[in-house]
C-alpha cells in the first residue's frame, strides 16, 4: 500500500500539510508575480484571484498541487498552492501571487531565481492508501448549500471529490492501482462525506466523467452515480473525460487531450481552453499514435496532455512530434474539472438519469465478436459517441 498525502488550505494561506508532489522532485528557474492589477480576475482553476491569497500558476501541474518556492540567493521560502496556468515566459517555471512574492523579498526585484520543491510531507503510516487530497475550510452552516459529489473512472485511478457552493472544491482525491475501482469506490465516497460530518442523504447532486476511457471504469462509476442519485433522488451531470483533462491544460493554444485505449489506438480531443471556459475543435476521435504524431507535427503551436502524451511519448516523436509539444501532465482526468464542466439538471428526473451514457468510441471487444451476435434490442453503436449526432 502506499502513503497518504493531504493538503490543507487555509481561505488566506497556501497549504500547510502535505499534498501531491512535483513530478521529478525538485525544479530551478525564474519565477515572476502577478500585480494588483490581475485581482478579481478568474485564474484556469475556476478561482478568482484575490489579495492575501498564496497561490501560484504553473504549466503542468495538477490544480491543487503544493510546492515550497525557495529563493535561490536568500533561502526564503513559502508554500504556495497551484490554482493557475503559467507564466509562458522562457526561463520561467511559475508565477507566484503578490503575497507569496512579499514572503520570498522579491517584491523589488519583479524576477528571481527559485527553486520550487514538493511541499514537506506529514508523518503518516506506510500502510494507509495513497489518497491527494486537498481539502479547503467550508463552513457547512446553511442546509441549502448544494454539496456535490464529482469522480472520474475513466482510467485505473479514481479521482474523487466534494464539492461545495460556488462551486469550491472542498476535497479532492486520488486513488492509483493496484485497488480495483468496483471495490474502493462505494467506500471512498462515504469516508469523504464522512471527513466532513455528511452523508449520502447531504449531497445534492452528482458529476461524473463520461470517458472516453476503460469500459470497466466507465461502466463502474456511472453504475455507482446512477445508483445513489436514484435512490436519492439527486440529479446527475456528466462531462468528457477529455475535456477534462484539457480544462487543465494551457490557456489559449490548440490542446490534444489523448488517453491510451488499447494498445496501438488512443482517444484524442481537441480543445482550445481560455480561462474557465473551455471550446471544442473537433470531435473526440480514436487516433494510431503516428495519426496523432503526424497531427502534431504539422501543428507546431499545438500541444498534448493526459496519459497517452507520457504513456506513448516515444512513438509520438517518431512519428514527428516535437518532445516539448508533450506535457508531463496532468495525466489523470480530474473529478474536479469534471465538475466544472459537467451541466447538473436543478432537478431529479429518472428520464435524465437513465439518458447518460458513457462516451464510447469504438464498441467493445466482446461487441465486435462475430461469435456472439447481439441480442435483441438497441443496437450497440447506438451508444457510441458521435453516432447520434
Amino acid at each position: 500500500m502506499r502513503r497518504l498525502a493531504t493538503a490543507v488550505l487555509g481561505l488566506l494561506v497556501g497549504c500547510a500539510h502535505t499534498q501531491p508532489p512535483v513530478p521529478g522532485g525538485a525544479e530551478e528557474g525564474d519565477a515572476s508575480y502577478y500585480g494588483p492589477g490581475f485581482y478579481g480576475r478568474r485564474t484556469a482553476s475556476g478561482e478568482v484571484l484575490r489579495p492575501g491569497t498564496l497561490t501560484a500558476a504553473h504549466r503542468t501541474l495538477p490544480f491543487g498541487t503544493c510546492v515550497r518556492v525557495t529563493m535561490v540567493a536568500s533561502g526564503r521560502d513559502v508554500e504556495v498552492r497551484i490554482n493557475d496556468r503559467g507564466p509562458f515566459v522562457a526561463g520561467r517555471i511559475i508565477d507566484v501571487s503578490e503575497t507569496a512574492a512579499q514572503a520570498l523579498g522579491m517584491l523589488g526585484h519583479g524576477v528571481a531565481r527559485v527553486r520550487i520543491a514538493p511541499c514537506p510531507r506529514a508523518d503518516v503510516p506506510a500502510d494507509e492508501v495513497e489518497t491527494l487530497a486537498l481539502v479547503h475550510p467550508l463552513a457547512h452552516g446553511c442546509a441549502d448549500d448544494p454539496m456535490r459529489i464529482a469522480l472520474d473512472t475513466s482510467t485505473l485511478t479514481l479521482s474523487l471529490a466534494l464539492v461545495g457552493p460556488g462551486p469550491a472544491l472542498v476535497e479532492l482525491q486520488t486513488h492509483p492501482p493496484p485497488r480495483k475501482q468496483s471495490e474502493m469506490l462505494p467506500g471512498a465516497i462515504l469516508d469523504l462525506l464522512a471527513r466532513h460530518g455528511l452523508g449520502l442523504a447531504d449531497v445534492t447532486g452528482y458529476a461524473v466523467g463520461l470517458g472516453p476511457g476503460s469500459f470497466t471504469g466507465l461502466r463502474i462509476g456511472l453504475a455507482t452515480v446512477k445508483a445513489l442519485a436514484y435512490a436519492h433522488r439527486r440529479p446527475v451531470g456528466g462531462a468528457s473525460s477529455l475535456a477534462a483533462l484539457a480544462l487543465e491544460g494551457p490557456d489559449d493554444v490548440p490542446l490534444v487531450a489523448a488517453t491510451v485505449a488499447r494498445k496501438g489506438e488512443l482517444y484524442v480531443g481537441r480543445y482550445r481552453r481560455q480561462g474557465g471556459a473551455l471550446a471544442s475543435e473537433g470531435p473526440e476521435e480514436a487516433w494510431a499514435p503516428a495519426e496523432l504524431g503526424s497531427y502534431l507535427s504539422a501543428h507546431p503551436e499545438a500541444q498534448a496532455l493526459g496519459p497517452a502524451a507520457v504513456g506513448v511519448a516515444e512513438a509520438l516523436i517518431a512519428a514527428g512530434a516535437d518532445p516539448a509539444q508533450l506535457l508531463p501532465g496532468p495525466t489523470v482526468p480530474s473529478a474536479w474539472a469534471v465538475a466544472r464542466l459537467a451541466r447538473i439538471p436543478e432537478a431529479f428526473t429518472p428520464e435524465a438519469l437513465f439518458a447518460l451514457e458513457p462516451h464510447y468510441l469504438r464498441a467493445s471487444e466482446a461487441e465486435r465478436n462475430p461469435r456472439f451476435p447481439p441480442l435483441a434490442g438497441p443496437a450497440p453503436t447506438a451508444r457510441i459517441r458521435g453516432d447520434q449526432e
